[in-house]
Order: structure tokens, then C-alpha cells, then sequence
């Protein structure tokens, strides 16, 4: 379908081609993330975007005249952002507000903490891992390599006198390697 110019892809697609449809949303999909990114709609993720682009393509496709002199791309662009301008109005109508205006998590305190996951907490089964990692590696490692490994892990900071000894940058460097390589 490569040798089809843009008016053809767009009639070919109208009369159900999905491949040639999803053709055309790739050869766009720049154009929509341009738009996403300069416009904000809350509640609105990536996802939303691409099927919210999806459909003004297909609708863009059903309105598109060529007779305008307008190239297919500029029109869908045009389509896009006057929806994209839509969603912003929408969200932002007074009409629209919620009842429930935000409110604090301290609230609700136990509500979030038994139903919101905490990313920054540690996962018992991953530290349990590393712990086991961490203690083979120590055990494959030279003395001056769990010096290396010591002294970086007890005093971070130290981390520039450890560059001034080009040994034990060398010996922290094999432990990390010993690390990744389990």
C-alpha cells in the first residue's frame, strides 16, 4: 500500500482498511504528540490521547475535500488541535466543576494508605534479593575489592578519595561489575 499517495490512503481507509488507517496514524502520530505536549487536559493520559487521535483522524478522513487544496496532514493537524482546544474548554467550564473539590490526603489518611501503592517503599521480596546478591558478591570479592565496596557503601561522600586512589576505583568497579553479572 506504499504506493499510494495520501488521498487514495484516506479513501482506501474509509472503506475499512485497518491496515492502511493505522498506516496513516503512524505516518501522524508526531503531529499528535505535538499536540498532546502543548496542551494539558486533565485526566487525560497518553493512552486517551492516541484514542481520542484516532478518532478525529477517522472523523478528519470523512470530512477531508481535497477540491480545499489543503494537504491532509494540515487538515487532521487543524482537527487535532481545535479538539485538543475543545477538551482544554470542556475541563476548564465552570458547569463542570466537581462537588467535591480536592481535598488533602490527610483526610482521608487511612483511605490512601490502604489503597494507593507507595513506590518509595521498599519491596520486602527485592530487598531480600539484593541482601542475597550483595552477600555473594562479598564473598567473591578480593580484599581490596570489599574495601572498595565498603568504603563506598558506609561513606558515599568519600567517593573522591576513592577517585584520588586509582586501585580502589578499579576494585569498586570489578565489584559492581560481579554485581550485575550474578
Amino acid at each position: 500500500m506504499n504506493n499510494l499517495n495520501e488521498q487514495q490512503k484516506v479513501i482506501v481507509a474509509l472503506n475499512g482498511d485497518d491496515e492502511v488507517f493505522e498506516e496513516l496514524f503512524i505516518q501522524y502520530y508526531p503531529v499528535a504528540r505535538k499536540i498532546q505536549n502543548n496542551f494539558f487536559v486533565s485526566g487525560m493520559d497518553k493512552d486517551d490521547w492516541d484514542q481520542e487521535s484516532r478518532i478525529i483522524l477517522y472523523k478528519a478522513m470523512q470530512k477531508f475535500n481535497p477540491s480545499m487544496r489543503v494537504s491532509f496532514g494540515s487538515f487532521y493537524s487543524r482537527s487535532l488541535r481545535n479538539r485538543a482546544i475543545d477538551l482544554v474548554r470542556l475541563n476548564n467550564a465552570q458547569k463542570r466543576v466537581p462537588d467535591n473539590q480536592v481535598s488533602s490526603i490527610d483526610v482521608n489518611e487511612n483511605y490512601y494508605s490502604d489503597t494507593v501503592m507507595d513506590d518509595a517503599s521498599t519491596c520486602p521480596e527485592r530487598t531480600t534479593m539484593y541482601l542475597e546478591r550483595f552477600e555473594w558478591v562479598l564473598g567473591e570479592c578480593s580484599d581490596m575489592e570489599r574495601e572498595a565496596l565498603m568504603n563506598m557503601i558506609s561513606e558515599p561522600n568519600k567517593n573522591l578519595e576513592l577517585n584520588e586512589n586509582r586501585a580502589l576505583t578499579n576494585a569498586f568497579e570489578r565489584c559492581r561489575r560481579k554485581f550485575k553479572n550474578d
